[in-house]
């Protein structure tokens, strides 16, 4: 399984939160579930493949803005594309499903 389907499974065990990586409860953003996708790998690495994927897909949504903002995930642009009011669970699973199975993608 890829980073993306991997942050799929993540956010379906474990639920989706807004505003921060990880809530109380063990619920994670989007971001935050990438994070967690790459826990087989060490901590610079797993932010590293976060950061990859999720430039990915602030491209593949056409999100602008600064794509690493160290010690503010709120600026992420997948931060801030997850934290929209409107934006649901279902909505960042899906988006992550497609991108799993994007050939374009194929070993993120």
């Amino acid at each position: 399984m890829n980073l993306f389907g991997e942050a799929a499974r993540v956010l379906a065990d474990y639920g989706f939160c807004k505003g921060e990586l990880e809530d109380d409860a063990g619920r994670r953003c989007a971001l935050g579930a990438l994070l967690h996708a790459g826990l087989g790998s060490s901590a610079l690495d797993r932010y590293a493949a976060a950061d990859v994927a999720a430039e990915r897909i602030a491209v593949n949504l056409g999100v602008d803005g600064p794509h690493s903002i160290p010690g503010d995930s709120a600026l992420h642009p997948l931060a801030r594309w997850s934290d929209a009011p409107e934006r649901t669970a279902k909505d960042v699973v899906l988006l992550f499903t497609e991108l799993a199975h994007d050939p374009a993608l194929e070993g993120s």
